[in-house]
């Protein structure tokens, strides 16, 4: 993919998986809801979570995001770097928030239609934020090929 189409196939997605690595240097793979912000990938989460750990640890994730199927039409891209966590209620609340009106906007439907049950402000006080600065981006694009591999 080229980097506008790179930068599309992201802001068209809301779901992925987040790689960290874990205290045993196995991967720790999440499935997280993200946003894409001044070029970094933003994802929140509580704060005691494992990959909050690992982030902190480490200072390094990945995040997959990909259209699986049909195969003939496989998209993904890989966006790994350098993550840090963003401690603070009113980050968190920021973040959650935005992705929150993001995924709305998405899903085509309207807010409290069933998209998300919770005020953000509920768990805000609980929650991080996660930065990742991409260094490395891989893509794939089955659909380029024309049916051949």
């Amino acid at each position: 993919m080229t980097d506008a189409e790179t930068a599309a196939f992201l802001r068209e997605r809301w779901l992925g998986v987040l790689g960290s690595v874990g205290s045993d240097v196995s991967p720790h793979l999440v499935n997280v809801g993200y946003l894409v912000e001044d070029g970094q990938i933003v994802v929140t989460s509580f704060a005691a979570a494992q990959k909050v750990r690992n982030i902190e640890c480490t200072g390094v994730a990945t995040l997959l995001v990909e259209y699986p199927w049909p195969y003939v039409e496989v998209r993904g891209v890989m966006v790994s770097g350098s993550a840090r966590v963003v401690r603070g209620t009113a980050t968190a609340l920021d973040i959650t928030t935005k992705m929150c009106d993001a995924h709305i906007r998405m899903s085509g439907a309207e807010s409290g239609q069933g998209t998300f049950d919770d005020d953000p402000a509920k768990h805000a006080a609980k929650r991080v934020a996660v930065y990742l600065d991409p260094t490395r981006v891989r893509t794939g694009d089955r659909t380029k090929l024309g049916g051949t591999y």
